[in-house]
């Protein structure tokens, strides 16, 4: 039985039924940080977002001053026993987040969580779904499943055998949905462990600032950035992100300004990193 306030949230601003496929998000361009390319961790292992957080919490710590080979190979930092297994981490890590203040939504995402300390798991998922398509597809069905339903593997499967045209054999494609259920299952979206159900995630306004970014370098403005699909992912309906926005702007994270049925959202913060962008 679905809770009544979950079924409530649910509700109010998303989608009301699995959509199958064709699922093509707006996405900001490719020099700041956002990939439309197919194959990424995903055909391997899942996004290590828990690897990913370990190493952006050593960062804030000490900086952006080494690459991610410094501290996940020199010195593994993340406990990996074999140097070949830390190689191919560092690799996926440096793929799926980038990790380097050139890649510009990073640095964006950096500069956030050192202006507000907030757990940065949800984060880093919105960082890694800008960055990778394969965790892009199922999107719509991962969206409109209801809170404790069932979300079977074998739909996944199907979106991501037709968005990438059947170009994976049948046991890589299984893997890739394997791989696909083990990290939405880290992000919070999904709980379980033979059975996957829909769970809610609860952001933070750092989130929901890094959401409000996102959104807006993806060409979004106004009050369509808190409908956006990256507030979806947030399991935020356009009431709930408002709200948080409020407090986002209390903590300096952004500015929000709304009159005559008008908002705007700004990033005075972050001008510096987006010349020209925001």
């Amino acid at each position: 039985m679905i809770h009544s306030e979950q079924t409530a949230l649910f509700e109010q601003g998303r989608p009301s039924s699995r959509i199958s496929g064709g699922f093509r998000p707006k996405l900001g361009p490719e020099e700041l940080g956002f990939s439309k390319n197919i194959g990424g961790a995903l055909t391997s292992r899942s996004i290590l977002l828990y690897q990913a957080v370990k190493l952006f919490t050593i960062y804030q710590k000490v900086g952006l001053v080494q690459p991610p080979k410094h501290y996940v190979i020199d010195e593994n930092r993340l406990g990996i026993p074999t140097l070949s297994s830390r190689q191919k981490t560092c690799a996926y890590l440096k793929q799926e987040y980038g990790f380097s203040e050139e890649i510009l939504i990073f640095n964006g995402l950096f500069e956030l969580h050192r202006i507000h300390e907030e757990e940065a798991s949800l984060s880093l998922f919105l960082l890694a779904w800008a960055r990778d398509a394969l965790l892009r597809y199922g999107t719509s069905e991962i969206l409109g499943t209801r809170p404790n339903e069932v979300l079977r593997s074998a739909e996944i499967f199907d979106v991501i055998s037709s968005e990438t045209e059947n170009r994976y054999r049948e046991n890589i494609c299984e893997k890739i949905v394997g791989n696909w259920m083990a990290s939405w299952t880290q992000s919070g979206h999904l709980s379980g462990r033979s059975n996957k159900f829909r769970a809610q995630v609860k952001a933070g306004p750092v989130a929901l600032a890094f959401a409000c970014l996102l959104s807006t370098l993806s060409g979004e403005t106004g009050e369509k950035i808190f409908s956006s699909i990256w507030m979806q992912i947030l399991d935020l309906n356009p009431e709930q992100a408002r709200e948080l926005a409020q407090k986002a702007k209390e903590i300096g994270l952004l500015d929000v300004y709304s009159m005559g049925g008008v908002t705007q959202i700004s990033f005075p913060r972050l001008r510096e990193i987006f010349p020209g962008k925001l």
